[in-house]
């Protein structure tokens, strides 16, 4: 466990108490360099990132990774689990090879059974975060394993009646449909061994019926993959990496569609929770696996429940954020819904320019260069709209932030739905087209390119 000081004192001067962990660090965007514009403060300070050898051998797997001080920190007991509909963990699986579970018995089968009941579910547990725009550019973001203080939220581990559970749920792999009559249609499924496929298509309804399928007892426990979720992701990677170039450190992803197309699913089960290559042919194609899951980005993209882009009258942006499934995070309606209604309203802190043209027929996307630091946690700021070289890729968050399909008169589904990740058809030329902070809003969810990933939100006992 890292060492505690009695009577620590965090900034701020928040005095801490036996057992607690504060760990922060502070972005600074007006530095270029990705890896040094991120800098440890609190119990982290001094501290070294976590070090890696990317693997360019899979028969061999020669990946290495040095965790150093973050070995015991808190929030890297993630277990991989097989879940079941009732959110009960059947058995956890060996973290090493998800094919064997903690016992050392076979479970190569179960984990690819599409008719066991339940799916195949990596484990984390309760992270209370904080992050504050410092400005001038500055943001600074803390982590700990208590509510130490005000402004410290556990956004991804609150259930649908606004109570706090001590774990969340995330699947390590992106989906595939399962059509089973026993529960009424097709439902989504995380299983290892094969290649995704979502057949649904449209507003982002038609993939919460395939999700929600899987609350087959208890309702309101299983969804899409939430933006709460998807911030909780990114301060985690960012925090033992210390970069917000985190490709650098676990490989760009499958991103280039002359390597043969998507992943199937697995082919990371036996190479532990962390995994980088930067090997890319029709026969080895690049993969990473960053806290127990597969392709956290590059391979396909995947919806993202809990934020909606959309413009007001005056035609300017307006996003809006739902962080919990219920009310608790101060929104005024019951669950996700495709327009944003009663989700909360954020200022338009994106700019980019022409600003005029964010709403007319063609895409607009360019490189993230900065964020706001919000409570809600990263948001795009600074959009560089076309342009970019392969050299500026390699610099700020180096991701791109993309709205696509944007003519409201010629689709009736003018609000703006958010996928993450990026697609193994991000292309060649910039391998930084697909990250952990690869943003794509879009009014139409088809294709071969996009997917789903499941969340689970037990009850509190």
């Amino acid at each position: 466990m890292p060492v505690f000081i009695n009577r620590h004192k965090g900034s701020g001067g928040v005095v801490l108490k036996p057992g607690d962990e504060l760990y922060s660090f502070v972005i600074d965007d007006n530095i270029e360099d990705p890896a040094e514009r991120v800098t440890y403060e609190d119990m982290c300070a001094g501290w070294e990132p976590v070090k890696t050898t990317l693997c360019t051998n899979y028969s061999n797997n020669n990946f290495s990774i040095d965790l150093g001080n973050w070995k015991d920190a808190w929030f890297m007991d993630i277990k991989p689990c097989m879940l079941r509909w009732s959110g009960s963990v059947d058995y956890y699986l060996d973290p090493n090879d998800y094919e064997i579970d903690i016992n050392g018995n076979d479970k190569a089968s179960e984990i690819k059974d599409k008719t066991y009941e339940g799916n195949v579910m990596v484990e984390f547990p309760k992270v209370y975060w904080r992050m504050e725009d410092l400005g001038n550019g500055r943001g600074k973001v803390s982590i700990c394993n208590r509510k130490i203080a005000k402004g410290f939220e556990c956004w991804s581990h609150i259930d649908a009646d606004n109570k706090e559970i001590p774990y969340c749920y995330i699947s390590p792999y992106v989906c595939s449909g399962h059509n089973s009559s026993a529960i009424g249609g097709n439902v989504y499924k995380s299983v290892s061994g094969v290649k995704p496929s979502v057949s649904d298509f449209g507003v982002f309804n038609a993939f919460r019926v395939g999700a929600d399928r899987n609350n087959v007892d208890i309702k309101k426990q299983w969804s899409l993959f939430t933006y709460a979720e998807l911030q909780l992701l990114r301060i985690l990677t960012m925090m033992i990496c210390k970069t917000t170039d985190v490709q650098d450190v676990f490989g760009v992803g499958n991103h280039d569609i002359s390597g043969g197309g998507q992943n199937t699913t697995g082919i990371c089960d036996k190479y532990g929770l962390f995994f980088g290559t930067n090997i890319n042919s029709s026969r080895y194609r690049e993969t990473v696996k960053v806290f127990g899951i597969e392709d956290l980005w590059a391979n396909l993209s995947w919806i993202v429940d809990g934020f909606v882009l959309d413009r007001d009258a005056s035609n300017n942006i307006q996003l809006r954020v739902k962080m919990t499934r219920g009310t608790y995070d101060g929104s005024s309606v019951d669950d996700y819904n495709d327009n944003g209604e009663g989700y909360i309203v954020l200022p338009d802190t994106i700019t980019y320019e022409p600003k005029s043209n964010i709403f007319d027929t063609s895409a607009i996307g360019g490189l993230i260069k900065n964020m706001s630091f919000t409570k809600y946690g990263f948001i795009p700021k600074d959009i560089s709209i076309g342009g970019a070289t392969s050299a500026e890729y390699m610099k700020y968050y180096a991701d791109r932030f993309d709205i696509l399909k944007r003519d409201r008169s010629s689709d009736p589904y003018h609000d703006h739905g958010l996928m993450a990740s990026g697609t193994y058809y991000s292309g060649s030329s910039y391998s930084r087209l697909a990250g952990v902070f690869k943003e794509s809003y879009s009014t139409v969810y088809k294709g071969s390119y996009k997917n789903v990933r499941l969340s689970c939100k037990p009850y509190a006992a």
